[in-house]
């Protein structure tokens, strides 16, 4: 098995696995790369299997697709099944010769990342290295976030939603992150219609019971990535990365709908609630900060509202 280059002092390069049966080709890539990356060369996929087993820092892998042992399509299958994270998820370029692009198809099925030519040149290769390389990096981040949120997120123990604060610091670090990613973040501000009225009416146990009916369907509903909190008495807030404002306006239409099926009873008389729900979005409005698209979700509840609600 050839030995990884030596690293040079200062900052740890990241680590390229080289899989070809042909000395050559793997001369002709770790030539173009040796600058930028540390470097392993394997001549065949089960090989280069096992070195990812047994290597915890490489960084990405680029694999022939025509090879002895294992090809590269049964070395694919065997990384995107892996009950590794770290192998399942690493960024896989695999190097195209004479294959059709049904070859290629098949390949992008079982989980490659990119393509590369044999006898691609330097600029292109360190160029499709690193975009792999950094779309892993803003992946890790964003699993690393969300089992942050998971572990961390305070929840209100009568309505099982988070606190307010909580919510705009979480917030604006997804924010943060889907810049970084040039992703997006969704906000929706759910107001109950006619809220005043329904407490003077039928008083605050009500209403209390009419809040917490809306948390409880709003905590099922929404996505384990999303979080929700009361921001005030008859309003909710709900905070969704990677999601765009055309989806986000269908989980709406279908919250109101959920809620407008809803028929509570107290004292022989029927109690029906509706909503009016304001939507906001990273890219669509340009906000700086979670508490822009909040304000700019709940400016557009105050026109719903005007205009009848609902």
């Amino acid at each position: 098995m050839p030995e990884p280059t030596s690293m040079s002092e200062g900052a740890a390069k990241p680590r390229v696995l080289v899989i070809d049966d042909s000395r050559m080709v793997r001369a002709s890539i770790t030539r173009h790369i040796r600058e930028s990356y540390e470097f392993r060369e394997e001549a065949d996929g089960d090989a280069g299997w096992q070195t990812l087993l047994l290597d915890p820092s490489v960084d990405v892998v680029i694999s022939d697709l025509s090879m002895p042992r294992l090809d590269g399509y049964g070395l694919l299958e065997r990384i995107r099944s892996s009950k590794i994270a770290r192998i399942r998820e690493i960024p896989v370029i695999m190097i195209s010769g004479d294959e059709d692009e049904q070859a290629r198809e098949r390949a992008r099925r079982l989980g490659a990342s990119d393509f590369v030519t044999k006898g691609v040149g330097t600029t292109e290769l360190l160029t499709r290295l690193e975009s792999a390389i950094k779309a892993a990096r803003l992946r890790r981040e964003l699993d690393d976030s969300r089992e942050a949120f998971t572990r961390a997120k305070p929840v209100d123990p009568r309505l099982g939603v988070v606190s307010r604060e909580f919510l705009h610091s979480h917030g604006n670090q997804l924010l943060a992150l889907a810049r970084r990613q040039l992703a997006e973040v969704s906000v929706m501000v759910i107001e109950i219609d006619r809220f005043a009225e329904l407490a003077s009416r039928y008083g605050a146990q009500v209403s209390a019971l009419v809040t917490r009916k809306l948390a409880k369907i709003l905590a099922v509903r929404v996505r384990k990535d999303d979080s929700v909190a009361q921001i005030e008495g008859n309003r909710f807030c709900v905070v969704s990365p990677s999601v765009n404002v055309e989806t986000y306006g269908a989980f709406a239409q279908r919250l109101r709908a959920a809620i407008e099926a809803i028929a509570l009873s107290y004292r022989g008389e029927i109690i029906r609630i509706s909503l009016t729900i304001g939507l906001a979005n990273s890219k669509n409005d340009g906000a700086a900060s979670i508490e822009d698209l909040i304000r700019a979700a709940a400016g557009r509840v105050v026109q719903g509202a005007v205009s009848g609600g609902n």
